[in-house]
């Protein structure tokens, strides 16, 4: 996300943690604690009924959290199951399944693996991760490869997640690595591009867009944005905006900008103290359906420049009621910690008590899982 690289721009490039924050992200934190239990129903308590109580009770909102006996046990569920942030229940049926599959069914047993692997990521669950995936065999679907190399970044090796991505990007150019149907070398290069990013390395992660740029026939647009957001990061405000202007020719202008394009001219004038102003350009966003994370964090940063100009009511005003819309999609981790801090900042401690609840109740395990390893509560 742009604001979170804004950050890193204004304190130099250190990825500090911060009481608001505009943007979330993987975070190292505590030893893991003993898992929360959902039932299959969705009770309300009177705090949650009052929260939405724009809704009919009958319209409260669920998350449609089903009962593992009802689940047929197959790798569709299992996706669902991720989709919809029951990782644990996840890691349950995909075991199920590794289990029972035939040593023969190599594909499935490389997907259920990535599958569990992705889940124990999402869990802060890095060795567990790392034993599933094992050690790299013939016939793995690239997916499963980046995400052997991404487990080192989380284990504390970003050095040694990025060796293994250009391992693997320079065994597929030669010929080595063979690619399935449907796989793009390109994957690995945006990966390899990230943990640049996040090990503070963005000359380095500037020159492979550069490079990524050069060897596309069709200019992917979404390079602008990228190259954008890195720029400034670098404190080079004036190429950033030139980056920007590169973009609305690649996309061409038209009356309904698109929201990324939105999002960056925001962010220029962030970085020139405008917040008011950005926020006027945010606000569109804000109004518009939730389910994209383009949406949750438009919302989250009209929120935290509502509180960079000094509108505290307004800012705890805007992430409730995005909270509102669409609790499973709007309880991500930045808007969380946010609301923490607001809650904390003015001393709202029913507040704070009540996101709990919500939190339990519609966020995804892994948002759950990482506020008590945060020790937020």
């Amino acid at each position: 996300s742009a604001w979170g690289d804004l950050a890193d721009a204004r304190d130099g490039g250190a990825a500090e943690e911060k009481g608001i924050q505009f943007d979330g992200g993987a975070q190292k934190v505590a030893p893991s604690r003993p898992s929360r239990t959902v039932s299959g129903g969705i009770s309300f308590d009177r705090d949650i009924q009052a929260f939405f109580s724009t809704r009919p009770i009958d319209a409260l909102p669920s998350l449609s959290r089903l009962k593992l006996s009802s689940l047929p046990e197959t790798e569709d569920t299992v996706k669902h199951l991720i989709a919809s942030g029951q990782h644990r229940k996840a890691i349950q049926v995909a075991k199920l399944l590794l289990d029972t599959t035939p040593p023969k069914e190599n594909a499935l047993r490389h997907r259920l693996r990535q599958h569990l692997g992705t889940c124990f990521l999402h869990l802060h669950e890095f060795k567990d991760a790392k034993t599933i995936v094992g050690v790299e065999s013939e016939g793995e679907p690239l997916a499963l490869r980046i995400l052997r190399s991404e487990i080192k970044h989380y284990l504390g090796d970003n050095d040694a997640a990025i060796r293994g991505l250009c391992n693997l990007r320079t065994k597929i150019q030669s010929g080595e690595a063979k690619l399935q149907p449907g796989e793009d070398v390109g994957a690995v290069n945006d990966k390899i591009i990230a943990y640049l990013n996040l090990g503070g390395k963005f000359q380095l992660a500037l020159r492979s867009l550069s490079e990524q740029q050069q060897n596309k026939s069709d200019t992917d647009p979404t390079l602008y944005v990228k190259k954008a957001k890195l720029l400034l990061k670098l404190g080079d405000v004036s190429s950033a905006s030139l980056e920007v202007k590169m973009y609305e020719n690649a996309i061409g202008l038209t009356e309904k900008p698109t929201p990324a394009l939105l999002e960056l001219r925001a962010l220029l004038l962030v970085v020139e103290s405008k917040m008011k102003e950005a926020m006027g350009v945010l606000a569109p966003l804000i109004q518009g359906k939730v389910g994209s994370s383009m949406c949750v964090d438009a919302v989250n940063n009209y929120a935290v420049c509502a509180l960079l100009t000094n509108q505290i009511q307004l800012a705890i005003d805007t992430l409730e009621d995005l909270v509102r819309r669409d609790p499973f999609q709007g309880l991500n981790m930045a808007v969380v910690r946010n609301l923490v801090a607001l809650y904390d900042l003015c001393s709202l401690r029913e507040s704070k008590q009540l996101l709990r609840k919500l939190v339990d109740q519609y966020a995804a395990d892994s948002v759950a899982e990482l506020c008590r390893r945060a020790n937020l509560w």
